[in-house]
């Protein structure tokens, strides 16, 4: 038995959009910061060659993870949206 009116699942299908567009600007915030570090390198006096390399390694691999994760929310908010329509 559905008891769910069409105008709560309106507002659950905004709410959802408004959860979705919060998290991608997190984890986009979040990339440009790790995006930084990857060009900035390390944040120590003198680094090394080797912890500089290291911290390219982490941080690129850090990068295609958000990506990746950036790219899930944008699928998961055009489905939201095609169930809205």
């Amino acid at each position: 038995m559905n008891t769910s009116s069409p105008r709560t699942q309106g507002m659950a299908l905004k709410w959802m959009k408004w959860t979705l567009r919060c998290a991608m600007a997190i984890v986009a915030i979040i990339l440009a910061l790790d995006l930084v570090y990857f060009v900035q390198g390390s944040l120590e006096m003198f680094p090394t060659g080797e912890r500089q390399s290291g911290i390219r390694e982490v941080t690129g691999l850090a990068a295609v993870m958000l990506c990746l994760v950036e790219l899930a929310l944008l699928l998961l908010l055009r489905r939201v949206r095609q169930a809205s329509s």
